[in-house]
């Protein structure tokens, strides 16, 4: 991306956030990393360029962010392990609780916890607890719990130590899918540093076996183990995870070099940030808006996406429909007369009131038929406009009703709409 690409809007901090985020993970060696670090280090007072505007209005130190390169491992490179993830929950139990007692056994946890990320490792040896190691990687705001599970199974390698290669228990079934991938991604580092240890643990098994040690060539396996399903160890992993997060990281002699240092913020956590930001101030301005007051009535989970969930299935003649229904900007004399678009705001068929759509689904005398056949459906609920124009099955019902009075048959056609099963 050049310099000049860069999209620039003052009262947009969401785009900015990502924009910023999202070059903060250039490596070192991509063009536009140092140009990009020295406007976040120094704002200059005249002819600022994108960069300096990206940097002020994010706030973001790309420094401290986590860099993601545009390459991995060889193509074909065998990272030296293997996994196993069972059809069913009850599957993986019983696999692990056969194979709790037999040999050595490493499980591995992350946690959220008050807001913060922990992480954890047990070994247990022919199904005693040997030894342990927990971490804390920071605020909720900075990193995830994804990475706090793979910063786990790098704190159970480190338990392995000298020994030969052992199995690795998760209760993740994503972060053992992503360890078989070789695609850059975010927290690609910690993937890299799992790969690069169970290679070293891999050579050094080949290593005893062609010295002649009795011991047969394997791989360090990731097995999944659900979770909160009396699993020993899983159970035990979780609590430590949890204290990670709370009480913060062993002793710093115990924890392997790569975890001796503050790890760098992880793009996820960035963009779930922006995410919650842009959404709490979604909902901040529909509030002071204009509107809100009289759209609330009607559907009470407004900015939420439940509306678009609703119309899916139903074409743009029916959702516009409706959407004028719920608006009050419809082809409804009331509307119309506002705009100056019609000589009276009144009913054609009741003098005495206005034609809006409150009227159209609940007063008027004309589409009395209709009306009772519509109760005769949705009960008691037939005379709730939330229910009406917001209820992903109600709707379909709404629309087969103003659909048989004919009143916005000379602008739309034919408007029903086939009825769904909530069974399904």
């Amino acid at each position: 991306m050049s310099i000049c690409s860069v999209w620039i809007d003052k009262d947009d901090s969401g785009r900015n956030l990502v924009t910023e985020g999202n070059l903060a993970t250039r490596p070192s060696n991509h063009p536009i990393s140092p140009y990009l670090s020295k406007a976040a280090k120094k704002q200059v007072k005249k002819h600022p360029t994108a960069l300096h505007h990206l940097a002020k209005t994010s706030g973001i130190n790309p420094d401290t962010f986590e860099k993601i390169n545009a390459t991995r491992l060889r193509p074909g490179t065998d990272p030296g392990i293997s996994t196993l993830i069972a059809d069913t929950k009850e599957e993986s139990i019983e696999w692990d609780k056969a194979n709790f007692k037999s040999g050595t056994r490493i499980y591995t946890d992350g946690s959220g916890y008050q807001d913060t990320i922990g992480a954890a490792a047990i070994l247990f040896q022919d199904g005693i607890r040997t030894s342990e190691l927990r971490y804390q990687l920071g605020p909720a705001k900075s990193f995830t719990v994804f990475e706090g599970e793979l910063t786990g199974i790098i704190l159970g390698l480190h338990l392995l130590r000298t020994r030969r290669p052992a199995n690795l228990s998760i209760d993740n079934q994503a972060t053992i899918l992503t360890l078989r991938k070789n695609k850059p991604q975010s927290a690609q580092y910690l993937i890299d540093e799992i790969k690069k240890i169970t290679l070293k643990i891999q050579k050094k098994a080949l290593q005893n076996q062609e010295q002649g040690a009795q011991q047969r060539q394997q791989t360090t396996s990731l097995t999944w183990v659900a979770g909160h399903m009396n699993s020993e160890g899983n159970e035990a992993v979780d609590k430590l995870a949890k204290e990670a997060a709370e009480f913060g990281s062993s002793e710093q002699q115990l924890l392997p070099a790569f975890l001796r240092r503050q790890l760098p913020k992880g793009l996820s956590a960035c963009l779930q940030q922006i995410a919650q930001l842009t959404k709490e101030n979604n909902e901040k301005w529909w509030k002071q808006s204009r509107r809100y007051s009289r759209t609330k009535t009607i559907d009470p989970d407004l900015p939420a996406p439940s509306y678009i969930k609703a119309t899916n299935g139903l074409n743009r003649r029916q959702i516009s429909v409706l959407t004028q229904m719920r608006t009050g900007h419809n082809s409804l004399n009331k509307h119309l007369h506002r705009i100056k678009r019609a000589d009276s705001p009144r009913c054609p068929h009741c003098p005495n009131a206005y034609e809006d759509a409150t009227h159209v689904l609940f007063r008027c005398w004309k589409y009395a038929t209709q009306r009772h056949q519509l109760a005769l459906t949705l009960k008691r609920k037939a005379y709730s406009i939330q229910h009406l124009l917001s209820n992903r099955s109600a709707i379909r019902h709404t629309l087969n009703f103003l659909n048989k009075t004919g009143r916005f048959r000379a602008t739309y056609g034919d408007i029903s709409a086939e009825l769904i099963d909530d069974n399904k």
